[in-house]
């Protein structure tokens, strides 16, 4: 099939999502990069023969680099024996030992990216793009500079600077990892909890390692904002009426229903998205009681499946869409 566009999957082999964008686009374009493959005994080729005409192929699959369309990039996540979850595109044979098995990952996967970065495929998302994305401090920033409402947020090391920023904003903090995903070096998740006082005398006694402390906005509803391009999916969650006010993450059994942003906000968000080098971003905002629109975070792979689960958005087609543009 030499000069079929082809689409791309970079994922596991049972990631529903990436399954999900899968059924709407044609089986002849699309080859699925799973990251067991190398495990099953198939074939990674990078063909530079020709420097102007460089191939890939996968399996029993080959095909020119210029003939790749779009990628979709969505990393699988397992945990390994010792707790930790790692996140990968390919994974080496088992017979190599724990020893060898980073090296040889980082040797599969350099092929890989490096030969579809030099291309002009559209990717969803970039994993370049997302690695700069990805920090919470730049997202804050330019999500300000592109006319969002932003809450005072503090990151230090020095305890005491912590507490002062803490009664200043008269003890309405919270505290999140700084780091995106700590689930990748924790080994699970991380909630977004209240800071009280008692746990100021705690920070003074432990060992000083920046924390982020953020002030803490009341809510009328938490938004998830999916953007696919220029499409948006705007999500209402009506964390107030579940277990968990303040990280709905940790109560999803309350309502989520289709929500339409202002003019306004759909504007600042998009250009964050654009600024960010984002196709794909899935935002988090509150609305406060008074109608305030605040901003929180954008993550570049951030879940989308319950958003169509559970409010029939077709996220998943605006993907297809997106990668056969």
């Amino acid at each position: 099939m030499a000069g079929t566009t082809r689409i791309l999957i970079l994922s596991r082999s049972d990631h529903a999502e990436a399954l999900a964008v899968r059924r709407h686009l044609p089986d002849e374009r699309v080859v699925f990069v799973d990251d067991d493959g190398l495990r099953r005994g198939l074939r990674l080729t990078w063909d530079l023969t020709d420097p102007g005409d460089p191939w890939l192929g996968w399996g029993d699959t080959r095909f020119a680099v210029r003939d790749v369309g779009g990628v979709l990039y969505r990393p699988g996540m397992r945990r390994t024996p010792d707790g930790r979850i790692v996140e990968t595109l390919l994974r080496a044979p088992e017979s190599l030992g724990e020893r060898y098995a980073d090296f040889a990952r980082a040797e599969a996967e350099a092929p890989l990216l490096g030969s579809l970065l030099a291309g002009s495929a559209r990717w969803v998302n970039s994993p370049v793009a997302e690695a700069a994305a990805d920090h919470k401090m730049r997202q804050l920033a330019l999500a300000h500079m592109a006319g969002l409402t932003v809450p005072p947020t503090l990151v230090s090391s020095d305890a005491e600077e912590l507490a002062e920023f803490w009664e200043r904003q008269d003890g309405r903090i919270v505290v999140k990892a700084v780091a995106a995903r700590p689930a990748l070096t924790l080994g699970t998740p991380l909630p977004t909890r209240r800071v009280h006082r008692a746990d100021l005398a705690a920070l003074r006694e432990g060992v000083p390692v920046p924390t982020l402390f953020q002030r803490l906005i009341p809510a009328r509803l938490d938004l998830r904002v999916t953007m696919v391009g220029e499409r948006t999916f705007g999500t209402a969650i009506h964390s107030q009426e579940g277990s968990s006010p303040l990280d709905w993450r940790l109560d999803q059994t309350v309502r989520f229903t289709p929500y339409d942003l202002p003019p306004e906000v759909l504007s600042g968000l998009h250009t964050l998205r654009e600024r960010l080098g984002l196709h794909y971003g899935a935002a988090d905002l509150r609305l406060t009681p008074e109608g305030e629109y605040v901003f929180l975070e954008i993550n570049p792979q951030g879940s989308f499946l319950f958003v169509e689960q559970l409010t029939g958005a077709p996220v998943s087609q605006a993907l297809a869409q997106a990668l056969t543009a």
